[in-house]
């Protein structure tokens, strides 16, 4: 299986609920965007998920795309496009309002002050944190596992 159809498998697996999630994540994500997301990843990437965030002056951040290693943020014409390594995520939060949530990321050992927040819609954004806290957990145990590797044969 190429890149594009292992993005395209993943993101109809991804655990929706409601109309609105549903449809973004099994029929408008994959149809449009696997071929933009398979190019911007490294070979050695595992895709774990995407969404598209409403953007404007105030969240230049037009989509989040999370694999095993880092999450990676495209802007719109108003900022340039970042990535944060997923090992500088301590914690999220996901504040929910009644039609749209807003996701807060916490560098590990900082401050209780996000260092990124991002807002959409509730059962979408919710499904992107479950995907991203996931990314984050096999991250810690991948590292985990090594480093004990390494303590052994040490």
């Amino acid at each position: 299986m190429n890149k594009k159809q292992e993005i395209i498998q993943i993101m109809l697996a991804t655990p929706a609920k409601g109309f609105v999630a549903k449809r973004f994540f099994h029929v408008t994500a994959p149809e449009r965007h696997a071929e933009n997301i398979a190019a911007r990843m490294r070979d050695d990437e595992k895709f774990y998920g995407f969404i598209l965030l409403p953007n404007s002056k105030k969240q230049t951040t037009e989509a989040l795309i999370c694999t095993d290693a880092r999450l990676m943020l495209w802007s719109n014409e108003l900022a340039d496009d970042e990535e944060i390594p997923l090992s500088e995520i301590g914690s999220t939060t996901l504040e929910s309002g009644w039609f749209s949530s807003t996701l807060q990321l916490f560098k590990k050992g900082s401050p209780p002050t996000p260092m990124r927040t991002f807002k959409c819609e509730t059962e979408i954004m919710r499904a992107f944190q479950q995907v991203l806290e996931s990314a984050i957990s096999n991250q810690q145990q991948a590292l985990s596992s090594q480093q004990s590797t390494i303590s052994r044969s040490g």
